[in-house]
C-alpha cells in the first residue's frame, strides 16, 4: 500500500506502469478530489486506487487517518 499525503493532482497511477496488485490511497481536501476526480472520470488507473477526503491540517483527523490506514495493512510507504 502507498498512502499520497496531500495528493493533489498527482497523476501516477494513470501515467506510471504500476503492479494491479497494488493500492494506493490518495488523502486531500475534499474539493481537489472532486475537481480530481471529475478531471480524471475517462481515466483508468494502473493499480487500485482508493481517495479519501481529509483535512490533513486538523491533528486529529490525521492521527485517525494514519491509524486507521496502519490497521488495515501491514507494511505501507508514504
Amino acid at each position: 500500500m502507498v498512502v499520497n499525503l496531500a495528493a493533489g493532482l498527482d497523476t501516477r497511477p494513470y501515467r506510471v506502469q504500476l503492479p494491479a496488485s497494488l493500492k494506493r490511497i490518495e488523502v486531500d481536501l475534499p474539493e481537489i478530489l472532486a475537481y480530481k476526480e471529475e478531471s480524471l472520470k475517462t481515466e483508468k488507473p494502473a493499480c487500485r486506487l482508493e481517495r479519501v477526503r481529509a483535512d490533513l491540517s486538523n491533528a486529529q483527523i490525521r492521527r485517525s487517518l494514519l491509524i486507521g490506514l496502519l490497521v488495515k495493512q501491514r507494511r505501507c510507504w508514504s
